[in-house]
């Protein structure tokens, strides 16, 4: 660690990666280099949020294998890593636009409303329920029922069709959360040889997307 510290962030996050997978020191759970390298690269470089690493791997074209040259692997992990930054920008882009639209219901609130605030949630939760917002907001029921009328068509898809225990997804892809938002991305081909770690791959993409899998509806 402290010899890559001397080298490029994004370059000692793959020595880090590519160290783990030849060492394997947890054989039980593959996935945590990747959590561990995106620990090291909020440290580092985005402080503010986790890379998507998993997904960025996922939608990669290369596959990591252990009989390659160490350039051709980290290469691969660096092409990742940049699919990993793409997809965390188009992210960025839908949370902007879907904030654009749900501020726009606040231009006719009150200067003290709680309404932003509760705009708020759907941006930084990936699932908002009313105890969660009675909660987090410190009003009543009755407010939430409020302010949920206010933000009318804007406001988010309703995840489980009921009347009670009712919770609406987060605020991705314009405003809604949509049942594709849930799926996982199209896989490139896969060399077989190196068949475990592209299966602890794709488990560690779907405990990543597990949030959004709360936007299908019941009985999709």
């Amino acid at each position: 660690m402290k010899a890559e510290k001397k080298l490029p962030p994004v370059l000692a996050a793959a020595l880090l990666l590519d160290a783990w997978h030849i060492l394997r020191p947890i054989e039980s759970w593959p996935e945590l280099g990747r959590f561990l390298t995106g620990a090291f690269l909020k440290g580092e470089m985005t402080p503010n949020h986790t890379p998507m690493l998993c997904a960025g791997l996922r939608k990669s074209p290369f596959r990591w294998r252990r009989q390659d040259a160490l350039g051709t692997r980290l290469s691969a992990l660096l092409t990742g890593f940049e699919q990993a930054g793409a997809e965390s920008s188009r992210d960025l882009d839908r949370l902007q636009l879907a904030r654009d639209r749900l501020m726009r219901c606040c231009a006719n609130s009150r200067r003290h409303s709680r309404l932003p605030e509760f705009i708020s949630l759907f941006l930084t939760r990936p699932l908002v329920t009313i105890p969660m917002a009675r909660q987090d907001l410190g009003v009543t029921a009755a407010a939430v029922d409020h302010m949920i009328r206010q933000l009318g068509p804007a406001m988010p898809r309703e995840l489980t069709g009921r009347n009670r225990y009712r919770a609406w997804g987060g605020a991705v892809r314009g405003g809604t959360l949509t049942a594709s938002d849930a799926r996982l991305p199209k896989s490139e081909p896969v060399r077989r040889n190196d068949r475990a770690t592209d299966m602890s791959l794709n488990r560690d993409c779907t405990q990543e997307i597990s949030p959004q899998a709360a936007g299908h509806p019941a009985g999709a």
